[in-house]
């Protein structure tokens, strides 16, 4: 399966309470950015998962991109360092590049 049809299959299926948690679903403006990093970064992701706390990882082989529902967006790389990138993509605004 190809990562737009895995998104979009998430789109079509995924409801509220989709684990055992009464987790969120991810939102229209998440399932937008989804969609911009699939066209930059294409088959390199590996999957799409939903997020426990609402939004979206996008797993690629040696990282993670984590796209929340409030427009943060966390790059976790494996073995290595998490990143929280400098733009919300729903607000706007800038956030400081934080490295843990």
């Amino acid at each position: 399966m190809k990562i737009l049809d895995i998104l979009n299959n998430l789109e079509k299926t995924l409801v509220i309470g989709w684990d055992s948690y009464n987790a969120p679903t991810p939102t229209p403006e998440t399932y937008a950015e989804a969609r911009k990093y699939i066209e930059k970064y294409g088959e390199d992701i590996l999957t799409i998962l939903p997020h426990p706390d609402g939004g979206l990882w996008l797993v690629f082989i040696d990282k993670e991109i984590e796209l929340y529902n409030d427009g943060e967006v966390c790059v976790d790389e494996f073995g290595g360092s998490i990143y929280v990138l400098e733009d919300n993509f729903i607000t706007g605004e800038k956030i400081n590049l934080k490295k843990f």
